[in-house]
């Protein structure tokens, strides 16, 4: 009997933490599945490490939303680090090699990125 409640318990807190992860992860496996509609600019980092690409796409709640994307020059992988909506140009500035201004909003390209909708 205490072997099947210390089962019981072992599942539920797993079944807990899994949705604990899926619930704090989501956004970020979100952002990743859009996708660019219109080239708008890229640029590149001083070292030529990193290329930020900007995209125009339909926005959600208004006519347009800006989407970047960063790819890795070394490895040719490419991920979504910035998804805005109601905006429909990018301004980027690079603050060093791996830092970069969108907008005004600072991300590591490394392992940061900004959705719209982890701010409302």
């Amino acid at each position: 009997m205490k072997k099947s409640i210390k089962r019981i318990v072992a599942l539920a807190l797993v079944l807990v933490f899994s949705l604990a992860l899926v619930a704090c992860g989501g956004n970020d496996k979100a952002l990743q599945e859009i996708s660019g509609q219109e080239y708008i600019s890229k640029s590149d980092s001083a070292d030529g490490n990193y290329t930020v690409t900007a995209y125009l796409n339909d926005g959600e709640n208004s006519d347009y939303a800006v989407l970047c994307t960063v790819t890795d020059n070394s490895n040719g992988e490419t991920r979504n680090i910035y998804w805005n909506d109601n905006c429909a140009n990018a301004n980027i500035q690079w603050v060093n090699n791996d830092t970069v201004v969108i907008n005004g909003t600072v991300i590591n390209v490394k392992n940061g990125g900004f959705d719209y909708r982890d701010h409302d």
